[in-house]
């Protein structure tokens, strides 16, 4: 069985899943449980919504190798089910002992310090909304009624501290990533070939497509931006280029850093070598600067060099500053390097070893967001 999850930080429907999985029966949160659901996402797939989740199952080239259990609340299954044009329908099934209220999510997120503006934003406007005559009415056609306090049982009902309780321990286990993605387009990159999705193409290629399966990988939550770097990318002194601005990743960003990518592939290389070691410097003092507390902060190199005839420092003393810089940050920071090809594994790992980060080999298919989490693979 694959879950395709939707995130409880940005969707209704993935809070009310998350809590109808870990609750303990009694208002409360169940530990174990928590850790066997976040486990079953790691091995599926999380995203901002139900419906954005459903897009991307309907666009996959095989559906059934996406997921076959979505967390969705009923109506989304059946607009699916009507708009999809399947030769099938997806079952809506409510899990045994699913007792609990949609409407709770919104009652708690209102003005909960651990929430960020925008949820609190959301929820202050909805409840705003339930207020309104308009919805009495549109609720009253649906059948629903406010819920009466008379009499009502308060077992098991799920409160504000619950729900903070909740999301806490998924951040926890879930931590967010804020990523820098920097792709070497120096002309080394063409001058090899290696294996990437089954075919044959130029490292530089190899490179763009690893970034933008790393780009598919990563959760609504996570903040990403996108380096290039060549000799002369802004001057004759200056080897790098921000190409797309960190933020987090909405749909808008998610798109933009996509067509940034394929953008920079149908773009040339830069003539010359590599200019790495003042690059990787560059971006992992920028990284630092733009730190976020409660995320894993990681500079990711993409390249099939590993040397560096260009900057001016060399392996041992790039190695030793970003060693310096990492010992005296407030916010940890750390540095994957994925070689392609013939790259300088060596090289790759030190720089990478001196900030607490590893040195990844470049896979022939897909992203590296697993070794990134995981802490690479040596």
């Amino acid at each position: 069985m694959t879950i395709a999850a939707a995130n409880p930080r940005t969707s209704t429907e993935g809070l009310q899943s998350m809590l109808n999985a870990v609750s303990d029966g009694a208002g409360g949160v169940d530990g174990e449980a928590m850790v066997r659901y976040s486990a079953a996402l790691d091995a599926g797939r999380v995203g901002e919504s139900a419906e954005a989740l459903f897009a991307e199952y309907l666009a996959a080239d095989d559906p059934a190798a996406f997921a076959n259990v979505f967390t969705a609340l009923d109506y989304q299954v059946e607009d699916f089910n009507a708009d999809s044009g399947l030769d099938y329908q997806l079952v809506p099934i409510t899990p045994s002992g699913a007792v609990l209220n949609a409407v709770y999510p919104y009652m708690v997120l209102d003005g909960a310090g651990w929430v960020s503006d925008s949820d609190a934003r959301i929820a202050g406007m909805f409840g705003d909304y339930l207020q309104t005559g308009a919805a009495e009415e549109e609720l009253a056609d649906a059948g629903l009624a406010p819920a009466s306090s008379e009499g009502a049982s308060t077992e098991g009902v799920i409160t504000g501290e619950t729900v903070q309780d909740a999301v806490r321990q998924w951040q926890e286990m879930r931590r967010d990533l804020n990523l820098l993605i920097v792709v070497d387009r120096s002309g080394v990159g063409e001058e090899e070939t290696v294996e990437y999705g089954g075919e044959q193409v130029s490292a530089a290629i190899a490179e763009i497509r690893l970034a933008l399966a790393l780009v598919d990988e990563l959760g609504s939550t996570s903040r990403a931006g996108l380096w290039e770097f060549g000799v002369g990318a802004v001057d004759a002194q200056t080897h790098w280029r921000a190409v797309t601005e960190s933020a987090e990743l909405s749909s808008e960003q998610r798109q933009t850093l996509t067509d940034d990518l394929y953008a920079l592939s149908e773009e040339g290389l830069y003539e010359g070598g590599s200019p790495l070691f003042d690059t990787v410097t560059a971006a992992y003092d920028y990284m630092g600067e733009h730190a976020v507390e409660g995320a894993d902060n990681v500079v990711v190199v993409l390249t099939n060099d590993g040397t560096d005839s260009v900057s001016a420092p060399t392996i041992e003393e790039t190695e030793q500053s970003l060693a310096t810089v990492a010992s005296g940050q407030a916010v940890p920071v750390s540095l994957y390097t994925v070689g392609f090809g013939s790259a300088d594994a060596d090289n790759l790992a030190r720089l990478a070893e001196a900030t607490q980060g590893a040195y990844i080999e470049a896979p022939a298919s897909g992203g590296v967001l697993d070794q990134l989490r995981g802490g690479g693979e040596g």
